[in-house]
């Protein structure tokens, strides 16, 4: 299953690699791809390499069916907040890169969705990644989807969500 519409949440560094490596797999096109940064320069950047880009993390999150939360960690809650009533529970999967940030907790503010936690590195950017996953909440067609996608973007692991700490540092150094 190819997502139709993919939001990513954040576009720092991370993020930008993210976006960039969906590009490059060649199944993904700007226009199928839309960046929610609260950051005007970042903004102005993203658009001069031709991305949607929005500073509305609502309108990002309303079109997609694939939205990726790439926040530093102590935005996470407030953004989970912001979009928690705009999430289609039975249309969308939430998948997220925030350090620390438990599975439990993106449930307790979103409610029951498939939830996906992601453990990617820069290296996403040039399909070189080594992308740990926990998931909730999945049946197995979109769990197969999620990891065909980060297969296209390097190698994926499925680890259980108390491996994630020693994925992130792992990450961190590599």
């Amino acid at each position: 299953m190819k997502f139709k519409k993919i939001a990513i949440i954040g576009c720092g560094n991370l993020g930008a690699s993210l976006t960039k490596g969906l590009l490059k797999t060649g199944d993904y096109k700007n226009e199928d791809i839309i960046v929610s940064e609260i950051r005007e320069r970042r903004r102005q950047q993203l658009k001069g390499l031709g991305f949607q880009v929005t500073d509305n993390n609502k309108t990002a999150v309303s079109e997609a069916d694939l939205v990726i939360i790439a926040v530093k960690p102590q935005q996470a809650k407030t953004l989970l907040n912001e979009i928690s009533n705009l999430v289609k529970k039975d249309k969308q999967i939430i998948a997220y890169t925030v350090s620390g940030l438990a599975i439990s907790d993106v449930e307790e503010k979103l409610g029951v969705v498939p939830i996906f936690r992601l453990m990617p590195n820069t290296a996403i950017e040039i399909g070189e990644s080594m992308t740990c996953i926990s998931y909730k909440n999945a049946d197995k067609k979109v769990v197969e989807s999620m990891v065909s996608l980060f297969e296209k973007l390097g190698r994926t692991i499925i680890i259980i969500e108390e491996l994630m700490a020693a994925a992130t540092v792992l990450g961190a150094c590599g």
